[in-house]
């Protein structure tokens, strides 16, 4: 039985029975003709009545309380959308390419939204999961032979790359094209041939190590160099600045979950950065067309100049703290679900991807459902019960004449054998159910017989077990088998509805959540700024709580690490396409706390709330964020930044 329906069941007992106790007090006869009234001396047929009219009080208050969370769910559905369906696994994937061949020399590229499939399939199905690719694999004949950190300028000044009296550390990282046929006696092909411009290197390894690197790039740099040695063996370097070096994931283009124009791109940056930050762990190199133009050699040095020490760095970084041809994915596909069968009896109908794998697919989100009729060759479309108008006009349904459908999301139900047994995956996940409603279109007077859903679907907890198992990490490319992929951060573990889900240990209870949810629509209204930097700490580590794992005690220790949020008026010179205008924006200073961000680092939750403040600015201001910390004072201050991108 249900502990809350159980408790309310005694609580509706118990006052069933003081009212009867009273009524047996004021009417004494008309009890002892009942056999009694009283918790002990009751007529067991009375006894049996009273429990009868509590069980079914007890389901009656319980629905009420439902009510609640069934309103605010929907209504948090439609102004926060994706905010209340599960996370789910995440993994960084990388190709593994074979030998270069001559055709390799212009590139091959591996689109975002390719499937990605495991090799190892589940023992009781046969289901293998599938992992959607969210940014694209550009490939290229070239492997990293060797990368190292050179903590002085002596280490740096002996390349004879021209370094500046600035730089005081650097870090080089080896690059050499690979032969045809990958033989020792293949024919060594020069680096500059390749039409290569752009390149993407992901950090990988320990999450200090990659975070400490991360603040190096896109804090301490000053300058870059393209080192190799030409036909004599003499070194020479081409320059490139330090606007070379870019972010990677923050594009929309590169967004792991579908986008929705109801969520501002901030808000989305932030559930993205707190589900799966490795996928802004890495750099995109530009304009390497030009610095390999004419490049002999088969090998070159790519080194980066830093105007500061990282004396955590040291030994510790080789090759493999870098990985080229990589994407992050996520467990993510389209999926065409099994019929439903519409019938007079039932007012809610269970989405089911493939009734012969119950527990290997869950339904994420729905992309479309088509009604069927008996008699018609075609199907018409059922639109959710808010779609704007322009959605009903572009599938020619008119207000008030289409049929419409509401989604709700519930805790998976313990199967029998889960029950029998008490064993079960440790995440639940959830089930879909729909409602349908309104009327038929003009043409179609029957009632439609079946529903057609497509749905964005998970392999639910099947992904997160693929690292437990031996060889899970293997993937392989849909359509292109010869191009195998490793799993090099997770798959991680899939998190549950924040609301249908049911709470972890150590985390928020479901109701607490849904009403910090709804607190939170008033930061539409009061914002960050407040004259206490205490004040606005607080309100930013409001905001980011709503997508943390508290359960993760690392994740409640760094929230806590947030000590201060300062925001001043500042007029800044902005570039314009007819020059120079002066502007009134934000300086907004976040002092974070570095031993709270041990083993993290400060650099990255900076660069996202960079782009998060950003988007809180209206289209005629700018921010200009400021991240510092009491033991080393401004750790990066960032250009001014409008709510549309960078305006300088």
């Amino acid at each position: 039985m249900n502990d809350a329906l159980l408790a309310a069941f005694e609580e509706e007992l118990a006052i069933l029975y003081e009212r009867a106790e009273e009524f047996a007090v004021e009417f004494p006869g008309v009890a002892e003709q009942l056999g009694g009234l009283k918790r002990g001396t009751a007529d067991p047929g009375i006894k049996a009545l009273l429990e009868g009219a509590a069980f079914m009080a007890a389901r009656v208050q319980l629905q009420l309380e439902a009510e609640f969370s069934t309103f605010t769910t929907e209504f948090l559905d439609q102004i926060l959308p994706g905010h209340l369906e599960p996370v789910p696994s995440l993994a960084l994937l990388a190709a593994l390419p074979s030998a270069g061949s001559d055709a390799d020399a212009a590139g091959r590229l591996v689109p975002a939204g390719s499937i990605a499939e495991s090799t190892h399939r589940d023992a009781a199905r046969g289901v293998a999961c599938q992992f959607r690719l969210t940014s694209p694999i550009a490939l290229w004949p070239l492997e990293i032979t060797a990368a190292e950190y050179l903590p002085s300028a002596a280490a740096m000044q002996a390349l004879g790359v021209g370094s500046g009296p600035q730089v005081v550390a650097g870090l080089k990282i080896t690059l050499k094209r690979l032969a045809p046929g990958g033989g020792p006696e293949a024919k060594v092909r020069p680096i500059g041939e390749l039409k290569l411009d752009d390149l993407v290197l992901h950090l990988v390894g320990q999450r200090a190590e990659r975070d400490a690197i991360y603040e190096q790039l896109f804090a301490r740099l000053s300058g870059i160099a393209v080192r190799y040695l030409n036909e004599t063996g003499d070194p020479r370097a081409a320059r490139l600045p330090a606007s070379a070096v870019e972010q990677i994931g923050f594009s929309p283009d590169e967004a792991l979950f579908p986008p929705d124009d109801r969520v501002s791109p901030g808000f989305a940056l932030l559930r993205e950065f707190f589900a799966f930050p490795d996928k802004y762990l890495g750099f995109r190199l530009t304009g390497l067309g030009a610095a390999l133009c004419g490049v002999r050699a088969d090998t070159i040095d790519l080194v980066f100049e830093f105007t500061e020490v990282a004396a955590s760095l040291g030994a510790r970084v080789s090759a493999k703290s870098f990985r080229l041809f990589a994407a992050p994915a996520v467990n993510l596909f389209e999926k065409r679900c099994d019929r439903i069968r519409l019938t007079a009896d039932r007012h809610e109908h269970h989405v089911v991807p493939d009734r012969s794998a119950l527990l290997e697919y869950e339904p994420h989100r729905i992309l479309g459902v088509t009604a069927i009729f008996s008699g018609k060759a075609d199907g018409a479309p059922v639109l959710p019960l808010h779609a704007p108008a322009a959605a009903l006009d572009a599938t020619g349904g008119k207000r008030g004449g289409s049929l419409t459908y509401t989604a709700r999301r519930l805790p998976r139900r313990p199967t029998d054998q889960e029950r029998r047994h008490g064993s079960a995956p440790a995440y639940r996940g959830t089930d879909l159910f729909l409602s349908l409603g309104g009327t038929a279109a003009e043409g179609l007077d029957a009632a439609p017989r079946e529903l057609a859903v497509t749905a964005l679907c998970s392999n639910r907890h099947l992904a997160g077990e693929l690292g437990r198992v031996p060889g899970g990490g293997r993937m392989r490319l849909l359509g292109n088998s010869e191009l195998p992929l490793d799993t090099i951060v997770g798959p991680s573990e899939p998190r549950e509805s924040v609301v249908a889900g049911p709470p972890r240990p150590g985390g928020p209870q479901r109701g607490e959540i849904l009403w910090r949810l709804i607190g939170f629509l008033s930061f539409n209204h009061t914002g960050l700024a407040s004259p206490d930097p205490k004040a606005g700490a607080e309100a930013l580590r409001a905001v980011l709580s709503l997508y943390a794992d508290l359960s993760d005690v690392a994740a409640e220790r760094r929230l806590r690490g947030i000590l201060a949020l300062c925001c001043r008026p500042v007029t800044r010179r902005l570039r314009r396409p007819d020059g120079f205008h002066g502007a009134r924006g934000v300086e907004v200073t976040v002092t974070l706390d570095d031993a709270a961000f041990e083993g993290a680092g400060v650099m990255l939750l900076g660069a996202v709330l960079e782009r998060f403040l950003a988007d809180l600015s209206s289209v005629n201001s700018f921010t200009e964020t400021v991240i510092e910390t009491p033991a080393r004072g401004v750790v990066k201050r960032w250009p001014p930044r409008s709510g549309t991108g960078p305006v300088l």
